[in-house]
Order: structure tokens, then sequence, then C-alpha cells
């Protein structure tokens, strides 16, 4: 996040004035007008090729390679478009809390014939199906839209959804709170098949009576019920924009990350109005990539120069505190380890980590360990390498122990090792990501002076890359 504002003194991190509403904008240096353009959008409403998947068939037999053989209307549900199954008493209700021998009752008798049903507890659909069911159609990707980001937005969906463009898996989503977005990234011009498996089954231990899933309130239903819709903005955009009021000192602090498909870093500024206009410079690493600690911006922990760092905590506190810091993608990133890099200019190796948990997450909220492990006190980069490869949007470093006395936390870099797609640069080449800039010259030259008797002893230190030599793209 890029924190942006200012107030009467001229400090620049609160706007003056409350708001309802702000109008921001990003300033690229050195791209072009086309990457500047303002988002673009394209509705997916209509008639749909279709397919029910009762079998789950449809993955091993790659029925995105097809065209799906009946028709159903999008935005919709599945089961009001006479699909799925009739109402019988062996429905299979998503629900616990009701007579599951109601129509044994006598009362109920005359409900009970086929074709007729009425089922006492809950509001009843006209057809009922658990399972994947297919929904297809081909897109049309303008000329305009040519090296331009392009997204696919599924609203309201239900339940979990996976996505193929032309036969290539994009991604997969599960959430019940928030739309389902795909990134195409710079998908060319022309007509393309998208697919869309949604699967409705209880696919998550949650109790079978929870609204959001349960036949009790209407819950299981198959289909995309929101919008569907592609949208397409420039490579570098604002992908999240968030903003804090404080209306006892009326001010306002406003915090911004920025997206970045270029495959390069870059600068530019970011600007805020209304109706006062405030301005900072941002910037960004190749994957657009931001860091924070306890919400506030850690960037110089992924900014490329080992030079800079992030130092948390407080040497005079009682105890040392556990430290998170969490590294947020504008986009799912495939990655089978991390390279952690030392402060570099601290003769006692002040914030080293020793013990650390990896864990990841899809949404910033709901986190799962990767791995645990300790670290050794030295100025030389240290690899972890996870069990499996992994995909995660954010990903949190957390620090639970130092060495000796010491009460802080430092990074000067984390780098994952990237093993998605190569990336490309403006020219078409593969971007191979070079350090720019190296620690002092005493360091690189293994000069420090050696650890305080507190900590284990380093083993043998070793010369931080030269500049120019190859390092893990950053993050």
């Amino acid at each position: 996040m890029n924190e942006i504002g200012r107030n009467r003194e001229g400090v620049n991190r609160n706007l003056q004035t409350v708001i309802c509403g702000v109008l921001l904008f990003v300033a690229v240096n050195c791209l072009t007008l086309m990457s500047l353009r303002a988002a673009e959008s394209n509705l997916l409403d209509g008639t749909w090729r279709f397919a029910l998947d009762r079998a789950d068939v449809g993955v091993p037999q790659q029925w995105f390679y097809r065209d799906l053989p009946e028709r159903i209307k999008l935005p919709g549900v599945l089961q009001a478009q006479d699909y799925g199954d009739e109402i019988s008493t062996q429905t299979p209700w998503v629900l616990s809390l009701y007579d599951r021998f109601w129509y044994l009752r006598e009362d109920y008798k005359q409900y009970i014939k086929p074709g007729s049903i009425k089922v006492p507890f809950l509001s009843q659909p006209p057809r009922h199906y658990l399972g994947p069911a297919w929904y297809q159609r081909e897109i049309l990707i303008p000329q305009a839209w040519l090296g331009r980001r392009v997204v696919l937005t599924l609203e309201r969906p239900h339940w979990e959804t996976t996505v193929w463009i032309d036969g290539q898996m994009i991604g997969t989503d599960k959430s019940l709170v928030a739309p389902h977005v795909y990134e195409l990234n710079t998908i060319s011009p022309g007509r393309h098949r998208l697919t869309i498996r949604v699967d409705n089954r209880l696919l998550m231990p949650y109790r079978p009576d929870a609204h959001s899933v349960s036949d009790s309130l209407g819950g299981s239903w198959n289909g995309i019920v929101g919008r569907i819709e592609l949208t397409t903005t420039g490579r570098v955009w604002i992908d999240d924009a968030q903003v804090f009021p404080d209306l006892a000192q009326k001010k306002m602090l406003i915090k911004v990350r920025i997206g970045n498909q270029t495959g390069r870093a870059g600068a530019g500024t970011l600007t805020a109005i209304w109706p006062d206009i405030g301005v900072v410079p941002v910037n960004w690493d190749e994957l657009g990539a931001v860091a924070q600690v306890e919400g506030a911006a850690a960037n110089a922990a992924i900014d490329g120069d080992p030079n800079t760092f992030v130092l948390i905590g407080n040497q005079r506190a009682q105890m040392r505190e556990q430290v998170d810091i969490v590294i947020s993608f504008p986009a799912p990133v495939a990655m089978s380890g991390l390279v952690l890099m030392p402060r570099q200019n601290h003769r006692e190796h002040e914030g080293d980590v020793r013990e650390y948990v990896v864990q990841q997450s899809d949404d910033g909220n709901e986190w799962r360990d990767v791995m645990r492990g300790e670290l050794v006190s030295t100025f030389a980069p240290q690899q972890i390498e996870f069990s499996k490869m992994i995909t995660a949007r954010y990903l949190k470093i957390i620090s639970l122990s130092g060495f000796g006395p010491d009460k802080t936390t430092a990074l000067a870099e984390l780098a994952v090792i990237y093993t998605g797609p190569k990336l490309t640069a403006a020219d078409g080449s593969t971007i191979e990501y070079q350090r720019g800039k190296t620690a002092t010259a005493e360091i690189d030259e293994g000069s420090g002076a050696p650890p305080k008797p507190t900590k284990p002893p380093p083993p043998q230190e070793q010369k931080a890359p030269a500049k120019g030599s190859k390092k893990p793209r950053l993050n």
C-alpha cells in the first residue's frame, strides 16, 4: 500500500477534509498512452452453452475443449430454468434440522405423489441439483484492448468456479462473500472460448444449515446471478484503495495498492482529489507486490535494494514481539520457496530472524501454514524451499524469535522463487531479474565484525552477489 495525503502543516500523510468519495488516479512514468486509458468493460449477459456434469467427468474428459450441447441464460440459476431433478421424497437436501421421514407421516400422504410433492420444512425450489455444471460462450476481445490488462469478474456465483480460456485453466475460486475475479492478463484480440465450471456441492466443512449453502433458505442453487463482465485497464493500475477517516481530527488516511503487469519496476505519482489535492510519488516492482507490517507500508523489504531494510521492535522493550510481514500480490503468484536477505549494515546482526513461519492466503483473512523452520545469523541470503509449489495471492512471514537479547526484527530483501509463466518485456524478451545495487563494500568484501557471543556462531561469511548477478525475482 502507498499512503497519500496532507495536513495544514504539510505532512504528507492525511488529507485535511473528511470526504464521502475520493477521486484517485496514478500517473505512470514512461508508459504509452494506451496503458493510461480509463477502464472499459463488456457485459456477458445472454445465452450460454451449458451441460450438467452428474458424474463429475468434465475435467478428465476436457469439456473445455468441446462445445457444450444445451442452452441456458446467464445471469441465472439452472434450477429455475428447468434443469436438475424433480423434487421427490428422496431429494438429498442440504440441511440437518428437519424430519427426514416426513413423507411417512399420515398428514402428508396427499403431498408425496410424483409431480405434486410439497415439502413442509423449506422454501421449495422448482428443481434440485448438486454437482458441477458447465457454462460456455465465445467472447470477443476488441483490437483496442491489445496489450492491456483484461479481467473477468463473476458476481454472486454459487459456489466454486473454475475458468478456462481456449482450454487453458485460468484459476479457481470458492468465495461465498466476494466476486470471483480472474486475471486474463494481456489476452490477444479476437475470439476466444470461455468455459466456466460451477460446483454447488458442500465443498467445505460447513454445517449444512448455514444460510449461504443450505436448502433451508434456498441456498444450494447452481449458477451465476450477478454481473458477468470483462474489464480492461492499463498494465499499471490502482488495484485497491482504502480510506480511513478521522472525524475528530478532520483528516483521513488513504491506502492504495498499485498493480503492475508490465514485468518491469516503475515509478509515478498518485493523486487524490476531494476537494484538496494530495500528490505522492509511488513505485512498484516487477510483479506489483506490496509489503506491510501491522498495516503500515514495509516496501523496503521488496524494493530490490539490500541497502534499505525494514526494522521493527524496540531494544528497550521488556520482551521481543512476534512480527508479521505480509506480502500481497495483484494476482496469485506461483512459487516454490523464498530467499531472505538479512539486514546488511549492522555488525552485531541486529534484527536477525531465528524461528519463522510462512503462511499463505487467498483473501488476506484466512491463513494456512506453508512451513516452519529456523534461520542462522549471517549477512548471506538464506533460501527457504517449500515442500511443494504453492500459488498465493497473499504471503505472510512470521518472525517468532531472534538471537540472544535482541528484541527487533529486520529484513533487507525478500524474494520469491518464481515458478509461474515467464514474464516478457514490451519488446517480447524474457525478463530476468538482476540486482542493480549492492550492499556496502565492507559487507560485500566480508569484512564485517563477528556477531555477539550470545548468538550461535554464524556459518562462514559469504559474499553478497556482485552487481549485475542474477537473483530470484522480487515480488
